[in-house]
């Protein structure tokens, strides 16, 4: 199992989030940020100080990616600044979390 500290020895321990239960550290060197997984999504957690990110400011410090059966798929994912919108987000695994026009599913209501 890889860590972000080791993969990413640059990045602020002080700037991860603590993650939330059932996600492992898949960071990997090459990759443009540290990583977390769990069976369902991949948390990308970019540094905090935008001018440190590959792209500057550019995208969103989180992304969420869904996975299936250990690869990525396609599905919903989530950018954004918000850590407390990717909490919300990865807290309803099985929701297809479809957008309703303004921003919010319309299944389980979490912001997207």
């Amino acid at each position: 199992m890889s860590e972000f500290r080791t993969e990413f020895p640059d990045y602020p321990a002080e700037d991860m989030p603590a993650m939330p239960e059932g996600f492992e550290d898949t960071s990997w060197h090459n990759d443009v940020c540290p990583s977390f997984s769990s069976s369902h999504f991949t948390i990308w957690i970019d540094y905090r100080d935008p001018a440190l990110r590959e792209h500057g400011g550019a995208y969103p410090r989180f992304c969420v990616q869904p996975m299936k059966d250990g690869a990525e798929c396609s599905g919903p994912t989530i950018q954004t600044d918000d850590w407390q919108a990717v909490l919300d987000f990865v807290s309803h695994p099985n929701c297809r979390h479809r957008d309703d026009g303004r921003g919010r599913c319309i299944d389980c209501g979490v912001f997207l």
